[in-house]
């Protein structure tokens, strides 16, 4: 997916989380796996392989703070 972006600046939202009780306490029928998925949003962020690609294809990170400033220049 990140070979595949064109130039521009993009908002990417997921729920990264780890495997606490409190996790594993949340969901509902239909989506029993929350905690499972959550962990592997946190899994792909953290991986070595995505870091790696945000490197060579120089993908500038932002925070929020970041697109809050860049208004005032």
């Amino acid at each position: 997916m990140l070979r595949g972006l064109k130039p521009s600046t993009f908002l990417f939202v997921d729920h990264p989380s780890l495997d606490p009780p409190e996790m594993r306490a949340i969901g509902h029928t239909g989506y029993e796996d929350v905690t499972q998925d959550r962990r592997t949003v946190t899994d792909v962020f953290t991986s070595k392989r995505v870091k790696r690609a945000i490197d060579e294809l120089q993908i500038k990170l932002l925070s929020y703070a970041d697109l809050k400033n860049a208004d005032k220049k």
